[in-house]
């Protein structure tokens, strides 16, 4: 079972959010967690759905997903809210998103594909130096667009 390091000044339920972000984008699983409580259960299903169908859960899967009545996923998706790790777009039915995530998912894709993603200066190369060839650049004007040729 993975681990989850510990980050000095980070609190321990943000390092758990950030966790379960991470080894979904990686692994595309939530990964087993000791303890793990309603709000966390409804943050990794959310964070899943958006993974795997490229679409937030309504407030009906998700209270489904997780056997509690729909009021109940309402107040966890608040409390989600309120803990700024789920932003939800005012009057959409589906629209919680998860900060970073597709930014997380687009940088793993990068990779895969054999690309270099350097994270701190957002630069992306590909893995192996490329050979361009050289081409000839060619410019080819019409004699009446030539200066020389309108000054005479």
């Amino acid at each position: 079972m993975p681990m989850i390091e510990p980050v000095s000044g980070m609190p321990r339920k943000a390092q758990v959010f950030a966790f379960i972000v991470e080894q979904l984008v990686l692994t595309r699983q939530v990964p087993p967690i000791e303890g793990m409580t309603r709000p966390v259960q409804a943050f990794a299903f959310i964070c899943t759905e958006l993974v795997r169908t490229n679409r937030s859960p309504s407030l009906e899967e998700i209270a489904r997903h997780l056997g509690v009545a729909k009021s109940r996923a309402r107040d966890l998706v608040v409390s989600l809210r309120h803990a700024g790790v789920v932003l939800q777009v005012p009057g959409a039915q589906r629209a919680l998103v998860v900060p970073g995530l597709e930014r997380r998912m687009a940088i793993e894709a990068l990779r895969r594909e054999g690309f270099i993603v350097d994270e701190d200066i957002m630069t992306i190369r590909p893995s192996t130096p490329v050979q361009v060839p050289i081409v000839a650049v060619i410019e080819h004007r019409l004699a009446h667009d030539d200066p020389r040729q309108s000054a005479a």
